[in-house]
């Protein structure tokens, strides 16, 4: 039997609070006492969004560099052409073209202050699964007006 309310892979919700999920066991329980604020918003699913974005744009840059060199080895040839530098420049790309879809997607997600801490959590399954509606029923059930809901239809 699930004692939780509600669950995915990071957190999952019960009567004692939210708890926080580690290969589905729980690691740390934080009351619904000790939340200030929870926030449910549309913002970056991943934690180093400009980090990520910067790299992206930095691996896709140095790909067009190497995309050029290559160009120009095709059109004045110089001896061989090494089938690596032809390639080079394809995994940079893929790479940094995946990094910048990352750093720009935005999803769903639970953000939880506490006097210490602040921890977000991704909220994409509820959503996936259409319990969107009854996560935010329970949360304003169990948190009152400090619940807070920005920006999602």
């Amino acid at each position: 039997m699930n004692p939780y309310q509600f669950q995915s892979e990071d957190f999952a919700l019960s009567a004692d609070g939210v708890h926080l999920l580690r290969n589905r066991y729980n690691f740390k329980t934080i009351t619904y006492d000790e939340i200030n604020e929870a926030v449910i918003e549309r913002s970056a699913e991943i934690r180093n969004a400009p980090v990520t974005l910067i790299l992206g744009i930095l691996m896709v840059l140095f790909a067009f560099y190497q995309s050029r060199w290559v160009i120009g080895l095709f059109i004045h040839p110089e001896g061989t052409i090494y089938i690596e530098s032809i390639v080079l420049p394809v995994i940079p790309a893929f790479l940094g073209i995946y990094c910048i879809y990352i750093a720009i997607r935005k999803g769903p997600m639970l953000r939880l202050e506490t006097e210490t801490k602040s921890h977000k959590m991704r909220l994409r399954s509820f959503f996936k699964n259409d319990q969107s509606i009854e996560l935010e029923k329970y949360l304003a059930q169990h948190l009152g007006s400090r619940l807070c809901v920005n920006g999602l239809s």
